[in-house]
């Protein structure tokens, strides 16, 4: 059984996805620090199919619920940002 902090995170990703609108997740990117990537990338979901989705090539993006994830010192707790 997963623990209620498990629980609770995956619950914010996924929310966190969807307040946005197609049009603007399309244009998004995960923002965070290592430590709450760490966490992140220890989710799965319902089935025990993970949330996180290594790079498929040495210069591909991390992948978290289809987005690609950026790691910065003062990214903080995971958060969607606007593409560059």
């Amino acid at each position: 059984m997963m623990d209620t902090l498990t629980d609770e995170l995956r619950s914010y990703l996924i929310q966190a996805l969807y307040d946005e609108d197609a049009a603007t997740r399309k244009r998004s990117h995960w923002v965070m620090n290592d430590e709450w990537f760490l966490e992140v990338r220890k989710l799965t979901d319902q089935m025990g199919h993970p949330l996180y989705l290594p790079p498929v090539s040495v210069t591909g993006p991390e992948i978290l619920l289809g987005l690609p994830v950026e790691i910065k010192a003062d990214g903080g707790a995971p958060h969607l940002e606007l593409n560059p």
